[in-house]
């Protein structure tokens, strides 16, 4: 989940981009969290139950939105 996130963060801190790497970083803990709790959802734990459907839906939108924008960077950078 975190884990292609992870090394290019650490990559994009090295190479001083800190603006990249932190919101990398913020994906991957939003991912790992969201996810833990849409699990928690899902089996069944009644304070969670109700909105199981929005944590799997954040999680599945936070990483789509990290690859999407890890794309378009890599394009820009093809490009210059």
């Amino acid at each position: 989940m975190g884990e292609p996130v992870a090394p290019d963060t650490l990559r994009s801190a090295r190479a001083g981009k800190h603006r990249w790497a932190a919101y990398s970083l913020l994906t991957s803990l939003t991912m790992l969290i969201t996810f833990v709790l849409a699990g928690v959802g899902f089996s069944q734990h009644p304070r969670f139950v109700q909105n199981v459907g929005i944590g799997q839906r954040l999680s599945i939108t936070t990483g789509l939105a990290w690859v999407a924008l890890r794309a378009m960077r890599l394009l820009w950078s093809s490009r210059s």
